[in-house]
């Protein structure tokens, strides 16, 4: 073989070479990206994770704070913190490689949505009781100054029959009132047995008071007394 054909011979060698070196080199390459591609999108999901995690927590902290305490902001940063959950989770199951993942999370966003249909309808409820509890209030306050005034009247009227049944009903009625916050606050069942024994004892005060003979100058304020109680029983918790 002449020196030409070497030498054409071994250029070409080397340019063999060199094109096998740029298509591993381009093969290692595209491998090594696709390979970091993949990190990005598991490291990204993984800090979705995180922040649903925590975005979860506050959705769980915000519930019980307006549950507890009826903070409006807190209903609001309720719904603000849910919404944000599903839509991460709406982003990772967009960006997960793996199939199970991804129906991982779009069953999660089902469930995220609804647990906050049962939230709501938590919310309308604290709300409803809240309404219920200022009427029972305002009730309340009406019926321990109708009281008031027939116990001043009784002893201005100096009937000793008449002012000890006022006192004992002046008396009475603060034991309903006690017995019915009372019920609220510990949510005790026994609570509700109790205070409607209370509400009877003070019916059956109102109606001796009634039959009193020295008492029938305050028939209007007793009947009064009697619409009220009835109002305060009719806006206590159900039995």
């Amino acid at each position: 073989m002449s020196i030409k054909s070497k030498l054409y011979a071994g250029f070409g060698l080397l340019v063999l070479i060199a094109v096998a070196l740029g298509v591993y080199a381009i093969t290692e390459f595209s491998g090594i990206r696709t390979n970091v591609a993949k990190m990005n999108a598991l490291a990204e999901n993984t800090t979705r994770v995180f922040q649903i995690e925590h975005d979860l927590e506050r959705v769980r902290r915000s519930a019980l704070r307006f549950t507890y305490d009826h903070d409006q902001e807190a209903a609001k940063e309720n719904g603000e913190f849910a919404n944000r959950v599903v839509a991460t989770l709406r982003d990772a199951a967009q960006a997960t490689l793996s199939d199970e993942r991804r129906k991982l999370y779009n069953g999660l966003q089902a469930d995220v949505a609804a647990n906050q249909t049962m939230t709501q309808s938590l919310f309308d409820t604290v709300k409803k009781m809240e309404a219920e509890q200022e009427k029972l209030h305002d009730t309340g306050n009406a019926l321990t100054d109708t009281t008031t005034t027939i116990v001043a009247k009784a002893r201005s009227g100096g009937d000793e029959e008449v002012i000890a049944l006022g006192d004992k009903l002046y008396g009475q009625l603060l034991a309903v009132r006690v017995a019915n916050w009372r019920t609220q606050a510990t949510l005790d069942p026994k609570g509700l047995a109790i205070l409607a024994s209370e509400v009877g004892k003070a019916a059956e005060m109102i109606a001796a008071l009634e039959a009193a003979g020295g008492a029938q100058s305050m028939r209007a304020r007793v009947g009064q007394l009697k619409v009220s109680l009835n109002d305060y029983a009719n806006g206590m918790p159900a039995t």
